[in-house]
């Protein structure tokens, strides 16, 4: 064989190895990016258990799911507020592993006008939180999302089982 005839197969060795680890090689993938579609709200009315649930709330003891253990003590969505009464939220929190949890309250363009921690009875029950006579933010007429999140993973995470309601300041 001739010398050029081996620089040929050389060559073409060495092409079709690098071709080759060029295919097995993987490809970086760019990341995709999600946002809400125009004319959709974030702000459902319904109980929730966070986006992207992976546990379901299994923190919350004996439970089918959260959004069905956790339950708010008032019986209207529109719970009225009122600067003479106690401004009070009340969650039932069953038997559940996490120590503490948090409400929030937010105005309807989602900032928050206050946030707490609260901690949660040994073997669940009633947890309530008056908010601060100095809150004198909430103006009257407006509506104001409030959540409850039960720590279940860590603080605020979207894994944690909410509860979220609506009032509106009279």
């Amino acid at each position: 064989m001739s010398y050029q005839s081996r620089g040929k197969r050389r060559f073409s060795l060495l092409a079709s190895t690098l071709g080759l680890a060029g295919c097995i090689l993987s490809v970086p993938v760019s990341a995709a990016t999600f946002s809400t579609p125009d004319g959709v709200s974030g702000t459902p009315q319904t109980e929730t258990t966070g986006g992207a649930t992976r546990d379901g709330g299994q923190c919350l003891i004996d439970s089918d799911s959260s959004s069905e253990a956790l339950s708010k003590l008032q019986k209207d969505t529109h719970l009225q507020l009122s600067e003479e009464k106690e401004r009070t939220f009340v969650v039932y929190v069953p038997e559940t592993i996490a120590k503490e949890a948090s409400l929030t309250l937010q105005d309807e363009s989602e900032n928050i006008i206050y946030q707490t921690k609260v901690p949660i009875p040994e073997g669940g029950g009633s947890i309530g939180v008056s908010l601060p006579k100095n809150i004198s933010e909430l103006e009257i007429g407006q509506h104001y999302k409030w959540l409850m999140e039960i720590h279940c993973i860590s603080d605020f995470s979207p894994e944690n089982p909410i509860f979220e309601g609506w009032v509106q300041a009279i």
